[in-house]
C-alpha cells in the first residue's frame, strides 16, 4: 500500500499532532509505504521523521487557511505520477482534511481523515464567526463525502447534540497509546501516597475544577480529614485562576490543593503514583489521555457518566451523575484501601492494550477500510 498524508506530525504539539507522529512512527510495523505533506517548521521533528516515512513535502503555509490548502494542493499535483492507494488527512481541521480532498480530485484518489475531536469541523464552535462557519461547514461537507474515523463515538455524540453527524464512519479500536517504558520506570519507584486525589489536564471550569473545589470541602467536613489533591495543568487563562483561588479561599480549602503546573514525562507519572485516587470531572471531551495514563499507573478514576468516559470499558472508571455521588464515591475508596487496590490493578490491566504499536494498527486498519468503501461506492 502506498499512501499520501497529510498532517503536522510533532511529539511537542497538542493531542492529534502527538497522535500523529506517535503512529507515523510506528507504521514501519506494517508494509505501508508513506509521503508525508505537512506544514511542520520543527526542523528538528522533520529530521526524525525521515526515519519513518520515504518522502516528506515540506509547505510553508501562511495564517490564512484558505492559501495553505492552495499550496498544499499545488504541491501535490506534482505528485501525480507518485501512484497512490489513498490519501489520507491525520486531522479533522479544514486545514488538513479539505487538503484531502482537494488533493484526492486531483489525483484521483480514494481519501478519507481521522477525527480527533468535533471542535473544528463543527460549524456552531462557540468561537464562531461567519468564516469560521462557512470553513467547518464545507469541511464536515467534505468529510460526509467519505468514511472517515473517528477516536471515539463520542465525536459523533457531540456533533449530534449540536445538530450535525457524519453519515459514514467507523471508531478505532485503539485511538492511542500510552509510553510505557516511561509509566514502568515511574511505578518501579513504589513513591509513599501523598495526595487522596489527583486531577491532570487544563485548569478549566470546562474541566470540572470547581466540582473538585467542592468534592474537597465537602469530604474536608465530613471526614474531618485534611484532604490533599494534586493537580497538574496550567490554568486556560489569568482570570481563571484568580477566579478558582478566590474561591478556595471562601471555601478555605486554599491549602488543600497543591498546584504543580505542567509537568511531562516521567516526572510527570512519578507525581501522579503519589495520589490515592485519579478525579476526572471534566464536561467536554471526546478522548480523555488523562484518565488512560491513571489507569495506566494503576489508580481508579472517578468521572462524570458522558460519552467519553464510556468509552474505557472497565470497572476501574467509576462514572457518576451528581457531585455529591462524586463526593460519596471518593469518600468510600479513600477509606477502603483493598477495593481502592483492586480498582487499580483492574484498570493497569485494561490500559496494557493502549500501545502505540495497536494504535498504528488501527489506523493502518483504517486505511484497508477506506479503500474498500471507496471500491465498493463506485460498484
Amino acid at each position: 500500500m502506498r499512501a499520501l498524508i497529510i498532517s503536522s506530525p510533532n511529539p511537542y504539539g497538542r493531542g492529534g499532532e502527538i497522535r500523529s507522529y506517535k503512529v507515523l512512527k510506528n507504521m514501519k510495523h506494517f508494509k505501508v509505504d508513506i509521503d508525508l505533506i505537512t506544514d511542520l517548521n520543527n526542523s528538528l521533528v522533520v529530521n526524525e521523521l525521515t526515519n519513518y516515512v520515504n518522502e516528506i513535502y515540506k509547505v510553508k503555509c501562511p495564517s490564512k487557511h484558505e492559501a495553505c490548502i492552495a499550496l498544499i494542493v499545488r504541491l501535490a499535483s506534482s505528485l501525480r505520477n507518485k501512484d497512490y492507494d489513498l490519501v489520507i488527512s491525520q486531522s479533522e481541521h479544514p486545514r488538513y482534511s479539505l487538503s484531502a480532498f482537494s488533493v484526492s480530485r486531483v489525483l484521483r484518489r480514494p481519501w478519507s481523515a481521522i477525527v480527533n475531536s468535533f471542535t473544528y469541523i463543527c460549524p456552531s464552535s462557540n468561537k464562531i464567526s461567519l468564516s469560521r462557519f462557512a470553513r467547518n461547514s464545507i469541511a464536515l461537507h467534505a468529510l460526509n463525502k467519505t468514511i472517515v474515523h473517528l477516536v471515539s463515538y463520542a465525536v459523533q455524540s457531540e456533533l449530534l447534540r449540536r445538530g450535525f453527524r457524519f453519515n459514514n464512519y467507523d471508531v478505532l479500536e485503539i485511538p492511542v497509546g500510552v509510553d510505557w517504558e516511561v509509566i514502568e520506570k515511574a511505578i518501579k519507584h513504589k513513591p509513599e501516597k501523598e495526595y487522596d486525589i489527583a486531577f491532570m489536564g487544563v485548569l478549566s471550569a470546562e474541566k470540572g475544577i470547581y466540582d473538585i473545589a467542592y468534592v474537597i470541602y465537602k469530604l474536608k467536613k465530613e471526614l474531618n480529614k485534611n484532604i490533599k489533591a494534586l493537580f497538574l495543568g496550567e490554568f486556560s487563562s489569568s482570570i481563571e485562576r484568580s477566579r478558582y483561588l478566590s474561591v478556595l479561599n471562601k471555601l478555605n480549602i486554599r491549602d488543600n490543593i497543591i498546584f504543580k503546573g505542567y509537568l511531562t514525562g516521567e516526572g510527570k507519572y512519578r507525581e501522579l503514583t503519589k495520589a490515592r485516587l485519579f478525579i476526572f470531572p471534566s464536561r467536554v471531551d471526546v478522548l480523555s489521555i488523562s484518565i488512560l495514563e491513571a489507569l495506566a499507573l494503576g489508580l481508579a478514576v472517578i468521572t462524570w457518566d458522558l460519552p467519553y468516559s464510556q468509552e474505557f470499558t472497565t470497572n476501574a472508571v467509576i462514572r457518576t451523575r451528581s457531585i455529591d455521588e462524586i463526593s460519596r464515591v471518593t469518600e468510600t475508596l479513600l477509606i477502603d484501601d483493598d477495593k481502592r487496590e483492586k480498582l487499580g490493578k483492574i484498570g493497569s490491566e485494561y490500559a496494557k492494550r493502549y500501545t502505540w504499536e495497536n494504535a498504528a494498527l488501527s489506523e493502518y486498519r483504517a486505511y484497508l477500510k477506506t479503500i474498500e468503501w471507496w471500491i465498493n461506492e463506485v460498484k
